[in-house]
Protein backbone atom coordinates (compact mmCIF):
# COMPACT_ATOMS: atom_id res chain seq x y z
CA UNK A 1 0.00 0.00 0.00
CA UNK A 2 2.78 2.53 0.59
CA UNK A 3 4.57 1.94 -2.20
CA UNK A 4 1.29 2.66 -4.31
CA UNK A 5 0.60 5.86 -2.02
CA UNK A 6 4.29 7.19 -2.66
CA UNK A 7 3.60 6.01 -6.76
CA UNK A 8 0.17 8.09 -6.96
CA UNK A 9 1.20 11.27 -4.77
CA UNK A 10 4.35 11.43 -6.76
CA UNK A 11 2.39 11.54 -10.09
CA UNK A 12 -0.26 14.01 -8.49
CA UNK A 13 3.11 16.51 -6.94
CA UNK A 14 4.65 16.76 -10.39
CA UNK A 15 1.42 16.73 -12.76
CA UNK A 16 -0.18 19.66 -10.89
CA UNK A 17 1.04 22.86 -9.03
CA UNK A 18 0.17 21.82 -5.41
CA UNK A 19 0.89 24.48 -2.73
CA UNK A 20 0.85 24.96 1.06
CA UNK A 21 0.66 27.57 2.36
CA UNK A 22 2.35 28.25 5.53
CA UNK A 23 2.86 31.66 7.68
CA UNK A 24 2.94 33.84 4.57
CA UNK A 25 5.26 31.38 3.22
CA UNK A 26 4.13 28.95 0.22
CA UNK A 27 5.53 25.57 0.56
CA UNK A 28 6.19 22.67 -2.60
CA UNK A 29 6.66 19.85 -2.27
CA UNK A 30 9.43 18.58 -4.92
CA UNK A 31 9.94 14.60 -5.73
CA UNK A 32 13.87 13.99 -5.58
CA UNK A 33 15.63 11.69 -8.02
CA UNK A 34 16.11 8.83 -5.38
CA UNK A 35 12.23 8.45 -5.60
CA UNK A 36 11.48 7.43 -1.84
CA UNK A 37 11.91 11.46 -0.17
CA UNK A 38 9.62 14.13 -0.75
CA UNK A 39 11.87 17.74 0.02
CA UNK A 40 10.49 20.87 1.04
CA UNK A 41 11.38 24.33 0.32
CA UNK A 42 10.23 27.98 0.95
CA UNK A 43 8.93 30.61 -1.11
CA UNK A 44 8.69 34.01 0.13
CA UNK A 45 4.78 35.64 -0.77
CA UNK A 46 4.00 38.85 -0.37
CA UNK A 47 0.22 40.32 -0.09
CA UNK A 48 -1.18 43.50 -0.75
CA UNK A 49 -4.67 44.65 1.15
CA UNK A 50 -6.85 46.41 -1.13
CA UNK A 51 -6.73 50.11 0.36
CA UNK A 52 -10.07 51.89 0.93
CA UNK A 53 -9.23 55.30 1.76
CA UNK A 54 -10.52 56.95 -1.17
CA UNK A 55 -14.20 55.89 -0.16
CA UNK A 56 -13.06 56.80 3.35
CA UNK A 57 -11.39 60.50 2.65
CA UNK A 58 -13.97 62.97 3.62
CA UNK A 59 -16.36 64.57 6.01
CA UNK A 60 -19.02 62.24 7.69
CA UNK A 61 -22.30 63.22 9.33
CA UNK A 62 -22.75 60.77 12.72
CA UNK A 63 -26.64 59.96 12.33
CA UNK A 64 -27.18 57.21 14.82
CA UNK A 65 -25.02 55.15 17.73
CA UNK A 66 -25.53 52.05 19.44
CA UNK A 67 -23.54 51.46 23.02
CA UNK A 68 -24.43 47.62 22.89
CA UNK A 69 -25.46 44.96 20.49
CA UNK A 70 -29.40 44.77 19.94
CA UNK A 71 -30.18 47.93 21.94
CA UNK A 72 -32.30 50.83 20.26
CA UNK A 73 -29.89 53.08 18.09
CA UNK A 74 -30.00 56.50 19.87
CA UNK A 75 -29.83 59.51 17.72
CA UNK A 76 -26.45 62.00 17.14
CA UNK A 77 -26.33 65.34 16.03
CA UNK A 78 -23.53 67.63 14.97
CA UNK A 79 -21.36 64.90 15.64
CA UNK A 80 -18.94 64.24 12.55
CA UNK A 81 -15.45 62.69 11.55
CA UNK A 82 -13.29 63.85 9.03
CA UNK A 83 -11.15 61.20 7.51
CA UNK A 84 -7.67 62.67 5.66
CA UNK A 85 -5.63 61.15 3.10
CA UNK A 86 -2.58 61.01 5.77
CA UNK A 87 -4.17 58.85 8.52
CA UNK A 88 -5.41 61.54 10.61
CA UNK A 89 -8.81 62.75 11.81
CA UNK A 90 -10.59 65.36 13.21
CA UNK A 91 -14.39 66.13 13.97
CA UNK A 92 -16.86 66.70 16.63
CA UNK A 93 -18.61 65.03 19.27
CA UNK A 94 -21.56 67.49 19.30
CA UNK A 95 -19.75 69.73 21.66
CA UNK A 96 -16.51 69.17 21.96
CA UNK A 97 -13.57 68.88 18.67
CA UNK A 98 -11.64 65.55 18.50
CA UNK A 99 -8.82 65.06 16.45
CA UNK A 100 -6.01 61.27 16.40
CA UNK A 101 -5.01 58.69 13.99
CA UNK A 102 -6.38 56.07 12.42
CA UNK A 103 -5.12 52.90 10.77
CA UNK A 104 -6.61 50.65 8.33
CA UNK A 105 -5.69 47.03 6.78
CA UNK A 106 -8.34 46.14 4.49
CA UNK A 107 -12.16 46.60 5.94
CA UNK A 108 -10.76 47.23 9.61
CA UNK A 109 -9.99 50.60 10.79
CA UNK A 110 -8.68 51.26 14.53
CA UNK A 111 -8.57 54.88 15.85
CA UNK A 112 -6.40 56.01 18.74
CA UNK A 113 -3.96 58.80 19.68
CA UNK A 114 -7.60 60.44 20.22
CA UNK A 115 -7.39 64.12 21.90
CA UNK A 116 -10.44 65.78 22.99
CA UNK A 117 -11.43 69.75 24.18
CA UNK A 118 -12.94 69.36 27.23
CA UNK A 119 -16.04 71.91 27.40
CA UNK A 120 -18.99 71.14 29.86
CA UNK A 121 -21.91 70.06 27.73
CA UNK A 122 -25.69 69.13 28.64
CA UNK A 123 -25.10 65.69 27.47
CA UNK A 124 -21.89 64.87 28.81
CA UNK A 125 -22.82 61.11 29.01
CA UNK A 126 -23.83 60.39 25.27
CA UNK A 127 -20.13 61.91 24.62
CA UNK A 128 -18.46 59.65 26.72
CA UNK A 129 -19.82 56.85 25.38
CA UNK A 130 -18.87 58.00 21.98
CA UNK A 131 -15.47 58.86 22.42
CA UNK A 132 -15.46 55.52 24.20
CA UNK A 133 -17.31 52.97 21.33
CA UNK A 134 -14.36 55.32 18.74
CA UNK A 135 -11.41 54.42 20.20
CA UNK A 136 -12.25 50.91 21.92
CA UNK A 137 -15.17 48.99 20.10
CA UNK A 138 -14.74 50.17 16.27
CA UNK A 139 -12.83 47.27 14.77
CA UNK A 140 -14.06 47.59 10.92
CA UNK A 141 -16.23 49.15 8.77
CA UNK A 142 -18.63 49.31 5.44
CA UNK A 143 -18.83 51.92 2.97
CA UNK A 144 -22.03 52.07 0.87
CA UNK A 145 -22.61 55.29 -1.88
CA UNK A 146 -22.81 57.83 1.24
CA UNK A 147 -23.67 55.66 3.75
CA UNK A 148 -20.25 54.82 6.47
CA UNK A 149 -20.97 52.33 9.29
CA UNK A 150 -18.41 51.87 11.98
CA UNK A 151 -18.92 48.10 12.98
CA UNK A 152 -17.23 45.90 16.18
CA UNK A 153 -15.55 43.12 16.12
CA UNK A 154 -18.09 40.89 15.34
CA UNK A 155 -19.69 42.86 13.14
CA UNK A 156 -22.18 44.59 15.14
CA UNK A 157 -23.65 47.95 13.54
CA UNK A 158 -22.33 50.70 16.79
CA UNK A 159 -21.97 54.12 14.22
CA UNK A 160 -23.76 55.01 10.85
CA UNK A 161 -22.54 58.38 9.06
CA UNK A 162 -23.98 59.99 5.83
CA UNK A 163 -21.42 61.37 3.60
CA UNK A 164 -21.34 65.62 3.97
Amino acid sequence: MKPLCFLLCSVFFASTSYAQVKAGTIVRPRVVETKDEVEYYEVEVTTNQKSYLNLLKGTWNFTSMRRQPRVEAESLTNASLTINGDSTFSGSTGCNTISGKFTLKGTGIRFGNLTSTKMACNNMDQETAFLKLIQQTISNYSVTNDSLLLRDVTGNIVFHAKKN
